[in-house]
């Protein structure tokens, strides 16, 4: 049995299945080393240093490549109207998962549609600041 080598190291289970799975797909056979663990502590990935992808020694090369292009860490694609106003986005994101600090009634769940509410004003009224310029 050929010695197992590990080609990749991730700190996210689903991460780790899905570029396991993918490998699969092309026919190069992969262990999931720490998943077991993952799956029940998930906590204490940082700990046992995440999951690992294994690989056969002689497919190791083969599976290098074809996770390469799957790489997240190049560049990052977000939207550059984001960060005209991070201040904005910034607040409107905690009001969203806070919800307003107002008593709009007894559940979670009115505060976060007034959230919503207010971001949609924030939104309308900027967009009509813009269309006026």
């Amino acid at each position: 049995m050929p010695r197992l080598v590990i080609i990749d190291r991730r700190l996210s289970l689903p991460e780790a299945v899905l570029r396991g799975s993918m490998l699969e797909a092309y026919r190069v056979p992969v262990a999931l080393g720490g998943g077991a663990h993952a799956f029940m502590h998930w906590f204490a990935l940082f700990a046992i240093g995440g999951v690992t992808l294994q690989v056969p020694e002689d497919v190791s090369e083969t599976a290098e490549v074809l996770l390469k292009p799957v790489d997240p860490g190049g560049e990052l694609r977000e939207l550059p109207r984001f960060w005209r106003r991070p201040i904005r986005n910034a607040v409107g994101a905690a009001l969203v998962f806070v919800g307003l600090p107002l008593r709009s009634g007894s559940s979670r769940a009115s505060g976060l549609m007034t959230s919503v509410i207010v971001l949609a004003a924030i939104d309308a009224t900027s967009r009509s600041r813009a269309w006026s310029k």
